[in-house]
C-alpha cells in the first residue's frame, strides 16, 4: 500500500514506549468511534467524548504527526459536551492509505454501520439493558483493588480457572467480538481468542478495556432494526447457522456479561469485599 499510495509511516519516530502508548490511544479511539465519513481529502471520525477525552485525542495526534507527518489533523468539539471529531487529511492517495491503515472496509468508511435514521423500540429496549450491565460490571470492577485482579479461586474444584483480571478481559473482549458481527466490522486483532490484548495488564488499563467494549457494544446496538434480518453468525457463538440475527447476537452478549458478572461478585465476597450492588 505505501507503494500505492507514495505515503509512509516512519515507526521509528516513536520510542518503544510510544508506539505501546499509541496502540493503547487506538484501541480507545475506536472504540469511542460513532461515525466514519468520506471527505474529498480524508476521513472524519465522529468520537464519543465520554469514552475518548480531549486529552487522549490530542496525545494520539501529537504522536501520530512524527511517525506520519503527511496528515492534516483537525480536532473538533460539539457544543454542550457533544462529541469529538477527527479529521485525517492530505493529498492525493491519503484516503487509500487511511484505509488500509484504519482498517476500514470501502462501505464502512463510506457511511456509518448499519445503524438506522431512528432507533428501533428494540435497539432502545436492549440499549437500556446493556447500560445497567455496563455500571454493574464496572462497579465491580473497581471495587476489586489492583493487587488482587490476580486473584483466583484455589480451594475446590478451580484448577485452571481466570482470575479477576482475567475474567474481565475475556468479557471485554466478548463484547467487541460480537459487537463487531453486530456491526458487519472485523473486531479488533488484539480481541484474540476471547481473552484481550496481553499489553493490558494493570488494573486501570483492563478497566479502560472494559468501558472501551460497552462503548463500542453501545454503537452496536443501535444498528438493530425492526426488520432482525438473519446476519452471518460468528464463530464464539452457539446461534445455529442461519439463526444469527443482530438482536439475537446483542441477547446472547448480554447473558454472556451476566454470567461473568456472577463469578466477578463471588470473587469480590472470596476476598471480603461486598459488591456494589449489594452494599
Amino acid at each position: 500500500m505505501s507503494l500505492q499510495t507514495g505515503f509512509y509511516c516512519n515507526i521509528k519516530a516513536l520510542s518503544p514506549a510510544e508506539r505501546q502508548r499509541q496502540k493503547e490511544l487506538g484501541q480507545v479511539l475506536r472504540a469511542a468511534n460513532l461515525e466514519t465519513k468520506e471527505l474529498a481529502d480524508g476521513y472524519a471520525f465522529r468520537l464519543r467524548s465520554e469514552v475518548a477525552s480531549l486529552a487522549d485525542l490530542a496525545e494520539w495526534v501529537t504522536n501520530e504527526r512524527k511517525c506520519c507527518p503527511f496528515f492534516d489533523f483537525d480536532i473538533g468539539l460539539e457544543r454542550d459536551g457533544g462529541p469529538l471529531w477527527l479529521k485525517l487529511r492530505g493529498n492525493e492517495g491519503v484516503k487509500a492509505f487511511i484505509r488500509n491503515e484504519f482498517g476500514l472496509a470501502p462501505a464502512q468508511a463510506e457511511k456509518p454501520a448499519a445503524r438506522p435514521a431512528t432507533r428501533s423500540r428494540e435497539s432502545e429496549a436492549i440499549d437500556y439493558w446493556v447500560t445497567q450491565e455496563e455500571k454493574k460490571l464496572v462497579d465491580v470492577a473497581d471495587a476489586m483493588p489492583a493487587d488482587k485482579y490476580q486473584f483466583a479461586p484455589i480451594d475446590g474444584e478451580f484448577k485452571g480457572v481466570r482470575t479477576f483480571g482475567q475474567q474481565v478481559k475475556h468479557l471485554s473482549a466478548t463484547n467487541y467480538i460480537l459487537g463487531a458481527r453486530i456491526l458487519g466490522e472485523q473486531p479488533p486483532a488484539d480481541a484474540g481468542d476471547e481473552t484481550g490484548p496481553n499489553s493490558v495488564r494493570t488494573k486501570a488499563e483492563i478497566m479502560e478495556y472494559l468501558k472501551g467494549s460497552f462503548a463500542y457494544f453501545h454503537k452496536a446496538v443501535a444498528a438493530i432494526d425492526e426488520q432482525n434480518s438473519v446476519i452471518e453468525g460468528s464463530p464464539i457463538s452457539p446461534l445455529p447457522k442461519g439463526k444469527a440475527t443482530r438482536l439475537g447476537l446483542a441477547v446472547e452478549t448480554l447473558i454472556h456479561g451476566y454470567d461473568h458478572y456472577g463469578q466477578l461478585v463471588e470473587y469480590l465476597r472470596m476476598n471480603g469485599i461486598v459488591p456494589p450492588a449489594s452494599r
